[in-house]
């Protein structure tokens, strides 16, 4: 099978320069090398031109009405786009085709989300992109998995990769079934391309691992990378792919709610997430600017958390940590932090501050310098000098001591000792 291993190969592709990717609709020229796998239908092809003008190719699930799934190192470096599905032919495409029942059809790309944390040099990183398709294929999306991955679980993976490293035989969709080999912290493993299992490959990066959640078929992982085998191979040993659980909120948020509630694959999950508002505290007087912080956890998965600054929108945030920088007018005000998880169930936590009083909590050196309260600006200036007033003539009368760390003069400042 085809594939794209994130870091050490890069996608499918017979590496020849092209200009344009072809035109959008349905294409009426046979499939060559080969017959389709005409099944799981919401499985497609990114077809890539780079920005050096290569063309390339990947694999890639819908799972939304208009959203794609896929490899986050398919796309980076594309400078165009489209996305193929294998599908029923049109009857113009059938007559055209010699009565052929299934036909290609492309769909232009709009907008392409890659994972912000996700770094090409990095394998561990997430390796995960969404493309919006502005035209919905109609096609019934696959389920996203919000479950864990087991060792040893069934897997199907299909792609439009390579039947191996030193084959030419990509671009056409294939399928087959192997076990999860290893589950690690964000990524699974897939092992061996023997014994009737399948592994994936060239062109096959992006594609979906597929596995029974809750009794229905789930996107489990996005295949991602290779590890080359003893006979030098990277498509028969050692794969890894992203796991879709680890990733739910950002999944989730870069939809933009294109994702049906039961492609988390959770529809039994009734409880909701705990919210806890760790600073402030309620009923304590805060700067005119204040970060909210607050420890969000779910059973499952946390799909976004929105603050809330008397009853008005001010900041979302997707994933941990749940930091929220607000500017505050002087007054009471309440501040509300709504948790909301992969299914929808939501929760809250809140506090009641009073806001806008001069100065701000701060740092000098490593030693905290408490609330500055009600002190005007002028008056902690002038404690300032003070303090390195103090420090000068403390200098003077300890050259040769230990001297503290810079800044602090407090007991229990931390100490360091020169060469």
């Amino acid at each position: 099978m085809p594939t794209l291993a994130g870091a050490l190969l890069a996608c499918g592709g017979d590496g020849t320069a092209m200009t344009e990717l072809g035109e959008v609709g349905e294409l009426v020229q046979p499939i060559t090398n080969g017959s389709a796998y005409v099944g799981h239908p919401a499985v497609g092809r990114l077809a890539i031109q780079t920005r050096g003008g290569l063309r390339e190719q990947c694999t890639g699930t819908l799972v939304g009405a208009h959203t794609v799934l896929t490899a986050a190192h398919c796309v980076v470096d594309a400078a165009q786009l489209a996305f193929e599905l294998t599908l029923p032919a049109t009857a113009a495409a059938r007559a055209s085709q010699g009565g052929a029942a299934e036909a290609v059809r492309r769909y232009a790309v709009e907008a392409v989300k890659v994972h912000p944390e996700y770094r090409a040099d990095q394998p561990n990183s997430p390796d995960l992109a969404l493309v919006w398709l502005p035209q919905a294929p109609g096609v019934a999306p696959l389920m996203v998995g919000a479950q864990a991955p087991t060792l040893g679980q069934p897997i199907t993976l299909v792609g439009y990769g390579q039947t191996g490293s030193a084959t030419a035989d990509g671009g056409i969709k294939r399928m087959t079934t192997n076990a999860v080999a290893a589950v690690e912290p964000t990524l699974l493993a897939v092992v061996g391309a023997a014994a009737g299992r399948g592994n994936f490959c060239l062109g096959d990066s992006g594609g979906p691992v597929l596995a029974a959640v809750q009794g229905q078929e789930a996107v489990i992982g996005v295949n991602s990378f290779l590890v080359k085998g003893a006979d030098g191979s990277p498509c028969t040993d050692d794969g890894r792919a992203v796991r879709v659980d680890s990733y739910l909120g950002w999944i989730s948020a870069a939809a933009g709610g294109d994702l049906a509630l039961l492609a988390y694959g959770v529809t039994g999950d009734a409880l909701p997430p705990e919210v806890t508002i760790l600073t402030p505290a309620t009923g304590v007087a805060v700067g005119s600017r204040v970060i909210v912080r607050a420890r969000v956890r779910d059973n499952v998965a946390v799909r976004d958390a929105v603050l809330l600054l008397d009853g008005q929108p001010a900041g979302r945030v997707v994933q941990a940590p749940y930091d929220f920088p607000v500017q505050l007018t002087p007054g009471a005000h309440t501040l509300v932090i709504v948790a909301q998880d992969a299914v929808g169930n939501r929760a809250q936590a809140s506090v009641a501050v009073e806001g806008g009083a001069t100065g701000e909590q701060g740092e000098v050196a490593g030693c905290a310098v408490g609330a500055a309260g009600a002190a005007s600006p002028r008056a902690f200036s002038l404690g300032v000098l003070a303090l390195l007033a103090l420090l000068r003539r403390r200098r003077r009368s300890t050259r040769r001591r230990d001297r503290p760390a810079h800044g602090c003069q407090e007991t229990g400042c931390p100490r360091v000792r020169r060469a």
